[in-house]
């Protein structure tokens, strides 16, 4: 009986006192919920994943396109309250490093849409980052559903869905 209390008392003090280790928020392992095709899950880096953070910075990455890219949209979730400053994004190629000049940045309040659009198109086959500097994460924890789109160069041009970044913020 005493071995028993003993090895429970022994067991309860190891657990709680393991230290707890901050760790860089990464796009990775879904659990439940999120697109049912594992390849519609983007990666993504942020900096600082607690909620209420100011002057963080992330980066959403998007695979190679099969097409040129003439703009980039991304669709926040409905609730989002995190900022993020149009005057603080860049577009680069995500191998070179190299930064593509912006024509403009729009935010559509109501949509809750910020289109990317450049000044010269992307060739096909060029995988991109998209760096946010200055933003705010959300007041509330969880996991946010962010969608990419992209509008192609063709004749008849429509935004394509590229995939979904599961930020997840505690």
């Amino acid at each position: 009986m005493r071995t028993r209390l003993f090895g429970a008392i022994t067991l309860c003090v190891l657990a709680f006192s393991a230290p707890v280790v901050p760790l860089m928020a990464q796009s990775g392992f879904v659990l439940t919920g999120g697109p049912k095709d594992r390849d519609q899950v983007l990666n993504y880096s942020l900096h600082n994943n607690r909620a209420k953070v100011d002057l963080n910075s992330m980066e959403l990455y998007l695979p190679a396109q099969k097409l040129a890219v003439r703009q980039v949209q991304i669709v926040l979730p409905e609730g989002y309250s995190g900022r993020l400053d149009k005057g603080r994004i860049e577009l680069l190629n995500k191998e070179t490093r190299v930064v593509f000049p912006l024509e403009e940045i729009a935010y559509e309040k109501e949509d809750l849409t910020l289109t990317l659009s450049l000044k010269d198109p992307i060739p096909a086959g060029t995988p991109l980052s998209i760096r946010f500097y200055n933003t705010a994460n959300p007041y509330s924890p969880g996991i946010y559903s962010i969608r990419a789109r992209v509008l192609g160069t063709e004749r008849d041009p429509i935004f394509r869905f590229v995939g979904v970044w599961l930020l997840s913020i505690n």
